[in-house]
């Protein structure tokens, strides 16, 4: 009887596991990490903004690690009182205020989050070579992350994105550690950081619900039971204390649960949103975030105009690179190819249920893994129509061409960096050193943008209310002890909609202090004696 044949497994690779040349010894793979730290800053030196970035939002993450370094406690000092606030959450003022220990200046917070974001790319570099096996690719796709226009624009404000990212992206190595490290999970010390980091990503930002849906969703997929149900027990326990805090100190209410159910967030008249049209919207914020959104993000040279309807070209467009990305991540790994289609999906599930027109800058924390996800998808493809057509092996270092592409993207990015504020805002903040210079600080300012103001003014400072009942809107600033007013012209419709109108029908409460020219600026003090009694309001 013949002894049955050996397989012997053969060490000749194929064309059907794409690997293309011998990568270099590991010791030669530290300069890519070099080359990437060294372009990081050259493209960040030119396109650096020490200025304040003007959406508003900055300056409230600004002030609330500001308290936080003073000593005061997670509260809203431009409030008179110092009211606590759980306005944001209160990771990355956390992570802010340590930096103010040091020095209140603002560049190192923006030079904090350029930190952030090269983390992020190393970080992604480590876990492509890790997926891919192939150094030189894993190289090239985070290379061509550094010169997106868009997250390089977030790399130097004062905002969570970046620091979301790096969060994000660690929780992703953590994983990988979680799966490749063959020991019990309670045993695995990267188990219990992953549980940490997911919780403090979503100390960062409410958007990080997303990665903590991807990685328990990933165990739960993988009947990786044990690890499921512990993380999300951590998970939980861990936001335990904030919850039990905001419920002691009456402020428990859930500001983005009421926004989602808004109509519209900056229009509150329009009131609450109904079931039918909240499906609506989010097929509609689908739509958007497909054909012009996503396209926008990866390739921002190609300029797209988010108020027009979408045509066949962008609709083509759109799904093709969708396609091209959920392929890119099929194929990137079978370890982790789940977790990044859960975490993009999440993604833009929560994004879709916003009420709030958002364009592609809630794509922002995602953006690198889209790229990276796109790019890989383009050389998987080629590659291996290379091989079996061509029987040639397609460099990834041809992808490097892209980055000629994103290179004139840059240039906006510097004259930007290069510019002083608009005249609006230059009057605006003109006006709030005035209200510093000239009164004492425990005078309150109503305006639009009341913290951007409160940067300069260094007095408290509060919004009007969103009504067209100029009643109900003089009522609000009595209420809030309002000594001054500051109409501005910065662009934003509440201005026109509610404040502009309010002060026309009451003159007689209103004298200008003083009057910025081009455009037209005031400050206006308020006489809330005579407000309280046309109104009926008692002291």
């Amino acid at each position: 009887m013949k002894a049955p044949k050996k397989h012997f497994k053969t060490s000749l690779t194929t064309s059907h596991n794409l690997s293309y040349t011998t990568e270099p010894p590991e010791k030669y793979q530290f300069y890519w990490i070099g080359i990437l730290i060294i372009t990081f800053t050259v493209v960040y030196s030119y396109i650096f903004d020490k200025k304040h970035d003007l959406n508003g939002d900055n300056a409230v993450y600004y002030t609330l690690a500001q308290a936080l370094a003073q000593g005061k406690g997670y509260v809203d000092i431009t409030t008179k009182g110092n009211p606590p606030t759980n306005a944001f959450p209160p990771g990355y003022p956390l992570i802010a205020s340590l930096v103010m220990f040091f020095t209140d200046s603002l560049t190192f917070q923006h030079l904090l989050n350029g930190l952030f974001l090269i983390g992020s790319i190393l970080l992604l570099f480590l876990i492509l070579k890790k997926l891919t096996q192939k150094p030189s690719l894993s190289f090239v796709l985070a290379f061509i992350t550094i010169f997106n226009s868009y997250v390089l624009r977030f790399s130097t404000m004062m905002m969570t994105e970046m620091s979301y990212l790096f969060f994000s992206c660690l929780a992703i190595w953590l994983v990988l550690k979680v799966i490749n490290l063959h020991t019990a999970f309670y045993r695995n010390p990267y188990f219990y950081l992953l549980i940490i980091v997911l919780a403090y990503a979503f100390y960062i930002r409410t958007q990080g619900i997303t990665i903590v849906i991807a990685v328990m969703g990933f165990f739960f997929i993988t009947k990786r039971w044990k690890e499921f149900t512990a993380s999300a027990i951590g998970f939980l326990a861990l936001h335990i204390p904030w919850a039990l805090r905001n419920k002691m100190l009456g402020i428990g209410g859930n500001r983005y649960l009421s926004a989602i159910l808004s109509e519209n967030v900056w229009r509150p008249e329009e009131g609450t949103i109904s079931i039918s049209r909240l499906i609506e919207r989010f097929f509609e914020t689908q739509a958007m975030l497909l054909t012009k959104a996503i396209p926008d993000s990866l390739f921002p040279f190609l300029n797209y105009d988010y108020q027009t309807s979408s045509g066949a070209g962008e609709w083509l467009i759109g799904i093709s690179i969708f396609a091209i990305i959920l392929w890119g991540m099929w194929k990137l790994s079978n370890l982790l190819k789940l977790l990044f289609i859960l975490y993009f999906l999440a993604v833009l599930g929560i994004i879709g249920i916003w009420s709030a027109p958002s364009g592609n800058r809630y794509l922002t924390t995602i953006i690198p893994l889209l790229q990276i996800a796109f790019f890989y998808g383009v050389w998987y493809f080629l590659q291996e129509w290379c091989s079996r057509t061509l029987k040639l092996h397609f460099s990834p270092y041809f992808l490097l061409f892209f980055v000629l592409l994103y290179l004139p993207t840059l240039k906006p990015l510097n004259a930007i960096a290069k510019q002083g504020y608009p005249a609006p805002y230059a009057n605006y903040f003109a006006i709030g050193e005035y209200i510093r210079n000239h009164f004492p600080d425990t005078v309150v300012t109503c305006c639009r943008k009341p913290n951007l103001l409160y940067l300069f003014s260094r007095a408290p400072v509060c919004n009007y209310t969103y009504t067209n009942n100029d009643t109900l809107l003089i009522q609000n600033l009595i209420a809030q002890q309002v000594d001054l007013v500051v109409l501005e012209q910065l662009g934003y419709s509440s201005t026109g909609l509610y404040l502009y109108p309010a002060i026309q029908k009451n003159p007689d409460l209103f004298t200008v202090v003083i009057k910025a020219p081009n455009p037209d600026t005031y400050l206006l003090q308020f006489n809330r004696q005579r407000a309280m009694q046309k109104f009926g309001v008692k002291p």
